[in-house]
């Protein structure tokens, strides 16, 4: 299991550069073709679908890692973490999904 979060942490570099590189090439397509005039629109493309991503990602790693144990028991050791690993990098869940998923379940935990 633990070699999921590997794949998982070296795939996250790889995704978000695909993707880039895929608005990039679109809107330099756009800008040479005279679609557009403004290739800032790639920068807010960008901003737009991986800045609050991004945000949540680092509060994630950040809890994970001042929490191993937490972060083990609610991630790693979970049945469903292969899925939900699937779900990240196909970009069907983001990491704000996850993050949610996860504050929800330690409020029905504290609260029973």
């Amino acid at each position: 299991m633990q070699h999921l979060y590997v794949i998982l942490f070296l795939a996250e570099g790889i995704r978000p550069s695909l993707i880039s590189s895929f608005y990039a090439a679109e809107y330099i397509d756009q800008c040479l073709s005279g679609k557009i005039d403004d290739l800032n629109l790639y920068t807010k493309k960008i901003n737009n679908t991986w800045g609050k991503s991004m945000v949540w990602g680092r509060r994630i790693a950040q809890v994970f890692y001042r929490f191993p144990r937490t972060g083990y028991q609610l991630g790693v050791k979970r049945k469903t973490a292969p899925k939900r690993i699937a779900q990240i990098l196909s970009g069907e869940m983001s990491y704000e999904d996850i993050a949610k998923r996860v504050i929800r379940r330690l409020l029905t935990q504290s609260g029973t």
